[in-house]
């Protein structure tokens, strides 16, 4: 599966002053707009909480719900693809 990069908002922008999508942000500003983004909407970001019952160690994690769709629609493809008589 081909994954693409989704184009950072400001193309007209970046147009207009005769640059390409591509060379509009440069990694620093796509991780700093990445970073802000939990506080500007925090619901956006899902975060699961786990306490281990028996060392009473705590965990947080992000989920990051369109990979593991994706993720899980693959597996489910492999599954019924090895089951598939032809």
């Amino acid at each position: 599966m081909n994954r693409m990069r989704p184009s950072p908002p400001g193309d007209c922008f970046s147009s207009a002053q005769g640059r390409t999508a591509e060379s509009a942000w440069n990694e620093k500003q796509i991780e700093i707009v990445g970073e802000s983004m939990p506080a500007t909407d925090p619901l956006a970001e899902i975060r699961l909480s786990f306490d281990c019952p028996s060392c009473g160690a705590h965990f947080e994690e992000s989920l990051d719900l369109p990979s593991f769709i994706w993720e899980e629609l693959r597996r489910v493809e492999t599954v019924a693809d090895a089951g598939c008589t032809r």
